[in-house]
């Protein structure tokens, strides 16, 4: 696993090998602190138009996925 930290103004930019993937488990765990209301906490874009967000709105967390 890895491990970030922000500062509330940083990102971080992962890819994936280009590689077709093929699992049977998808895992994500995330811990985060915040003394914003609002803001993105992880977008993630496919290459096909899928995506995930997960972002703060008004202190409560809400999830977008499109596959």
């Amino acid at each position: 696993s890895d491990i970030a930290n922000f500062n509330g103004r940083s990102s971080l930019l992962y890819r994936f090998n280009q590689k077709m993937m093929s699992t049977l488990t998808d895992v994500i765990s995330l811990k985060f602190k915040s003394m914003k209301e609002n803001g993105v906490l992880l977008h993630g874009e496919g290459q096909r138009g899928d995506y995930i967000t997960l972002e703060l709105q008004k202190g409560r967390l809400a999830l977008y996925l499109n596959l």
